[in-house]
């Protein structure tokens, strides 16, 4: 719904709709929102719409890696399934020069997302320790640090860089010293001059 607000055409004369996904996301909010819709089905409506292009464009990058199949997942939550389906449509309905190939190549890599998806769904990975036990562990509070070393945690143990609680611990560890690391040498570093 958004591609005639952003429609464009490059000097070559090629058409693009930059922005559609998120520019959509916007004008399917305010209608259903002028519908009187539920937050729930506004939200839900939005991130299909902002998301519908991911999948297309990780096509390029197959067959892709357990790190790139989580930050997928993770990004589309929680219209994962909905969205890697709604990619298909939208891919289905391609015309042209090389589209038989497109096609392919994304139902190829839906079907991979799919099962992930639904895996996701059924279990949504966590992080191998909880971050109170964390925090304990590597002298941390909570803050945004201990979240990001959680995400960081969450995702090795989705790709299977990590298996126990005592891995992730010492990974932990190691990126608390990196921070510290990169804090001391930052304000060790001499003003430039000016």
């Amino acid at each position: 719904m958004a591609k005639p607000v952003t429609r464009r055409v490059t000097p070559e004369g090629r058409v693009t709709f930059i922005g559609h996904d998120s520019k959509g996301a916007e004008i399917a909010t305010a209608v259903l929102t002028r519908l009187r819709a539920s937050e729930r089905l506004r939200e839900h409506v939005a991130a299909l719409t902002r998301h519908h292009l991911r999948l297309g464009f990780l096509v390029h990058e197959a067959p892709l890696g357990r790190r790139a199949i989580y930050r997928y997942l993770r990004a589309c939550e929680p219209v994962g399934v909905d969205v890697t389906l709604l990619s298909v449509a939208d891919r289905l309905a391609t015309r042209g020069r090389g589209s038989e190939e497109a096609i392919r190549r994304h139902l190829e890599l839906a079907r991979v997302l799919l099962g992930e998806a639904l895996a996701w769904r059924r279990a949504r990975p966590r992080p191998p320790l909880r971050g109170d036990e964390l925090a304990r562990e590597v002298g941390l509070r909570p803050g945004r640090q201990l979240g990001n070393i959680l995400g960081e945690l969450e995702e090795a143990s989705f790709a299977g860089e990590i298996g126990s609680r005592e891995q992730a611990i010492e990974r932990a560890r190691e990126a608390v010293g990196r921070t510290e690391t990169d804090q001391a040498a930052a304000t060790e570093s001499p003003e430039p001059d000016r």
